[in-house]
């Protein structure tokens, strides 16, 4: 078979074959097809140009190419001051190139050193010196020995929750006392444009009873019906469901007698108040009696809550329930703040049966009819700095101001919930309180009263009830493994771990003896 060369039609006026050539030589379906228009940057025109004009059109188009780069270039970072090296002073024997003595450069040093550590803002920088700035609640007296037990809180997040679920269907074993009913229309009068002034007379005319577990006659005629093995009040279990997140001292008593659990607090530094236990800018701790120390704080916090307290309750507008306080006659009812008082039985394990006293502070109509009970609490602004002025925040942006104070009071109202829940009552009542000005501790304003749904609060704070009541039970069981006698369990300043001591009735009374001789220390937080 001989291979035909095919013939090969010149074009020599242009591209593609030439007008004068046979058409069959296209397809059809590439015949009198118009010239398509082109971009510069479609170069299938030149493929197979090799032509030296072809080559000069192009050396001219991509020197007319740019390319253009938006990034910002890097640049060196100027000094605020620029050190001059020119004119320096010579270095003479001791001496260094600013001209003062070695001792004077490292005081120099020091000081810096002192002035950076005061400006760092990370989570350690509360714990660096707390030991220094807060005092115990308590003198451990030497002859107690080694602690015979440490729970240590990074162990006890730990635990696993098991069967130890927080109970929601406790039995209710006595409703007594006397409350008043909550005044709702303060909720929508009081605004930031309309501040209410705290009065001050309910803290000075009216007792408020704090009564501690072995105190309260319920308790023991409980005790002595054997309804359970464990005793305490609520301000008690909120402190150990809660421990883990307060930075104060505090300690308890624990006495354990003839098959019983008795928890006790030791003094009235209990029942404090402390403010902004859990922010970053801590209070000022420098002195002792400064303004805003956390002791000075404390007593405000605890003489603005109970006038707070019946300031938002009707005038001569008192619920009684069946059974009467039994800590107020008729003789002193007058004098006495109402409180209302349940009793409740929580299961703890098979051997451990609790019984604890919850306190309430008012009822308000509830929407099925009856009545519902609230628990009334304040917050407390003292330095517009830290808490960026309420007066400004509350109307535009109020959960803000709750956020920042869920964060900056973390221990305090993590305590409170627990409490509402105990106690069963269906709201907490928030009061938000002023300084009418900032160097004045005896004249407040309240700027705003918000009611909430424990819920509400558990979910924004991220609460998990079940480990909490875990690590009560857990703490509870081992305290009951130990022989009868009398321990204390004690939390240091900033410690991360509760110590349980054995301990003896002299040397309890002796160490508290002292520890009430000496200055009042920072306050141990108080629900």
């Amino acid at each position: 078979m001989v291979f035909q060369l095919p013939s090969v039609h010149e074009n020599a006026t242009g591209w593609g074959p030439p007008a004068t050539a046979d058409k069959t030589l296209l397809p059809e379906f590439l015949r009198d097809l118009p010239l398509q228009p082109y971009t510069k940057s479609e170069r299938s025109s030149r493929i197979s140009d090799w032509t030296t004009a072809s080559s000069a059109h192009g050396s001219e188009e991509e020197a007319e190419f740019q390319l253009v780069d938006h990034k910002a270039p890097n640049r060196k970072p100027l000094t605020r001051f620029r050190r001059q090296i020119y004119n320096r002073p010579r270095v003479g024997p001791g001496q260094s190139r600013t001209g003062y003595s070695g001792q004077h450069n490292s005081n120099l040093n020091r000081n810096r050193g002192n002035a950076g550590n005061k400006g760092m803002r990370h989570v350690g920088r509360r714990y660096a010196n707390d030991h220094r700035r807060y005092e115990p609640s308590i003198s451990i007296n030497p002859e107690w020995g080694d602690p015979i037990e440490l729970f240590e809180f990074v162990k006890l997040q730990k635990i696993p929750i098991g069967n130890c679920m927080f109970p929601t269907n406790c039995t209710t074993l006595l409703d007594c006392g006397q409350v008043g009913y909550f005044n709702t229309d303060l909720l929508k009068r009081v605004t930031t444009k309309s501040e209410l002034a705290l009065k001050r007379e309910y803290a000075r005319e009216m007792t408020f009873l704090k009564p501690t577990s072995s105190d309260d006659p319920n308790l023991h005629k409980f005790a002595e019906q054997r309804e359970g093995n464990v005793f305490m009040i609520d301000t008690i279990l909120s402190m150990l469901m809660t421990m883990h997140r307060s930075l104060y001292s505090w300690d308890l008593i624990i006495t354990k007698k003839d098959g019983q659990l008795w928890l006790d607090k030791s003094s009235s530094r209990f029942d404090s108040i402390s403010v902004n236990e859990n922010a970053s800018d801590l209070p000022d701790t420098s002195e002792l009696e400064a303004l805003n120390a956390p002791a000075k704080l404390s007593q405000e916090a605890m003489f603005v809550q109970n006038n707070f307290s019946q300031q938002v309750l009707i005038d001569q507008k008192l619920h009684k329930f069946q059974y009467t306080s039994p800590y107020s006659s008729e003789a002193n009812t007058t004098h006495i703040a109402p409180v209302g008082y349940r009793y409740l039985r929580m299961p703890i394990s098979p051997e451990l049966a609790l019984v604890v006293r919850a306190e309430f502070d008012a009822v308000m109509p509830s929407h099925s009819g009856g009545l519902s009970t609230l628990l009334v609490r304040t917050l407390n602004e003292y330095d517009v700095k830290i808490t960026g002025d309420w007066r400004k925040k509350l109307e535009n942006q109020p959960g803000c101001v709750l956020a920042t104070e869920l964060k900056n009071n973390m221990f305090k109202i993590q305590r409170w919930i627990i409490q509402t829940l105990i106690a069963g009552c269906e709201r907490v009542v928030l009061g938000f309180i002023s300084r009418q000005k900032p160097k004045d501790t005896t004249n407040h304003s309240i700027l705003a009263i918000e009611t909430y749904k424990p819920k509400e609060i558990i979910h924004q704070m991220n609460m998990n009830l079940d480990h909490m009541w875990a690590v009560l039970c857990h703490i509870l069981q081992c305290i009951w493994k130990h022989p009868d006698g009398k321990y204390l369990l004690f939390k240091e300043p900033s410690a991360s771990c509760v110590k349980l001591y054995k301990i003896t009735a002299s040397s309890s009374a002796d160490s508290r003896e002292a520890q009430n001789a000496s200055p009042a220390p920072s306050p141990s937080p108080q629900a």
